[in-house]
């Protein structure tokens, strides 16, 4: 997407004294820009501080884009009423606002029957007695005591403003937002660079900034994901470590996941592939696919020590063994994933290949590892685990009183 809009970019015109932008992606599709909204009472004063936020942005480099919301001002005729005549005349500010509803907008009073049924009757002013600034000044609002009228231009000023054509609340507060496309590589930085511009600004009192809703929706779904990690890093070992009657040996497991890390940024690399939601969600699968092969593995090299198996022979015999099953799970997996890996289905313009690739490159990666890292890192666990056997049992002071037993009967 960055390529196209850096190809629009340079294909467009160059017209004296206009600026042409391309607006930016909102929603949670983007992942690259920043949202930022303005919060305030005045529109007009959000208005000249999303424009000095504008102009200062366009200082940095890394921000290519920086777009808002189109300009949806309308013109209004403001009634002011002169609250001082109204008294003087005997004019409510009810009574205007009921009189001006009536002549402008209308108001439907009794009908009455025909032969064909009933006939609805709104009455308000004609077309042509309502379509300017005049037509309104010469409403009658009241009477006199001596009966003269009162028109409405004797009691209030009218004039013709600018203002919004829509008020956005969000807390009950009035924003304005704008988004700024960050080209940058890192997303952190972006917001940094947002935040020394944003708080640079002379605000009023009772004015302020934040970053808008989806780009603190995109942080805390990172801050999600991070947890959710963690937590299926837990419940894997959990289950490991209940059914190994050990510590030591799931550790072994879980320390060769980061090895599969390789894989899937090689394999994204390669095939550039976007590391977005999806391929995420596919680093989570793929913690529980990735300690298959280890599970495999160590069983049976538990089995064999079970058996009598020195350590070194049952670590090369259990490779042996289940190279083949290791292999064949793992490219079954990955043959499975090559059509939707490179198929452009969706779910919710979602699409599926960033996860079946990350699949598939941490799969293919860890399916080498594991043979190769797994073995050393149960070697070493193992060792660590009857190290602190020894010094346990070297700790205990029946044991000593064995030993210097023994060394008494042995004349030591």
């Amino acid at each position: 997407m960055e390529e196209i809009r850096l190809k629009i970019s340079d294909g467009l015109p160059v017209i004296p004294g206009c600026r042409i932008e391309l607006s930016g992606q909102s929603g949670r599709q983007n992942r690259e820009g920043i949202n930022v909204s303005l919060y305030g009472d005045d529109p007009r004063v959000l208005e000249r501080l999303l424009r000095d936020a504008r102009t200062r942005l366009r200082e940095h480099p890394d921000f290519s884009q920086v777009s808002a919301p189109r300009d949806s001002t309308r013109e209004e005729v403001q009634v002011r009423l002169r609250r001082d005549l109204a008294r003087r005349y005997g004019v409510s500010t009810q009574s205007v606002s009921q009189i001006l509803g009536i002549l402008m907008r209308g108001r439907q009073v009794r009908g009455f029957r025909t032969s064909e049924g009933e006939v609805d009757v709104i009455v308000r002013l004609r077309p042509e007695d309502r379509s300017g600034l005049e037509d309104l000044r010469s409403a009658v609002v009241g009477y006199g005591d001596d009966g003269e009228e009162i028109l409405l231009s004797q009691v209030a000023e009218l004039r013709i403003e600018k203002v919004a054509a829509q008020v956005q609340r969000e807390d009950r507060q009035t924003y304005a937002n704008f988004f700024a496309t960050y080209s940058g590589d890192k997303k952190d930085e972006g917001i940094r660079q947002m935040t020394e511009v944003m708080d640079g600004l002379d605000y009023p009192e009772g004015y302020g900034w934040s970053l808008g809703f989806w780009t603190r929706r995109n942080q805390q779904s990172d801050q999600e994901w991070i947890f959710n990690i963690l937590l299926a890093l837990f419940m894997v070992y959990f289950v490991m470590a209940s059914l190994f009657e050990s510590l030591t040996h799931p550790l072994a497991i879980m320390l060769s996941l980061p090895f599969s890390v390789v894989g899937i940024a090689g394999f994204l690399l390669i095939t550039g592939t976007p590391f977005n939601i999806m391929a995420k969600i596919g680093l989570l699968v793929l913690i529980g696919i990735v300690v298959n092969n280890g599970i495999v593995l160590i069983d049976r090299i538990n089995t064999l020590r079970r058996r009598g198996v020195d350590r070194r022979r049952a670590i090369l015999q259990g490779c042996r063994d289940r190279f083949r099953p290791i292999v064949m799970t793992a490219t079954t997996t990955v043959v499975g994933l090559i059509p939707l890996a490179y198929s452009y289905s969706s779910f919710f313009d979602l699409r599926y290949f960033p996860m079946a690739r990350t699949v598939m490159g941490g799969l293919i990666a860890s399916t080498v590892l594991t043979l190769l890292v797994l073995p050393t890192y149960y070697t070493l666990f193992d060792d660590l685990t009857m190290w602190l056997k020894r010094s346990w049992q070297a700790s205990d002071p029946a044991a000593w009183e064995r030993r210097l037993s023994a060394a008494d009967s042995e004349g030591v």
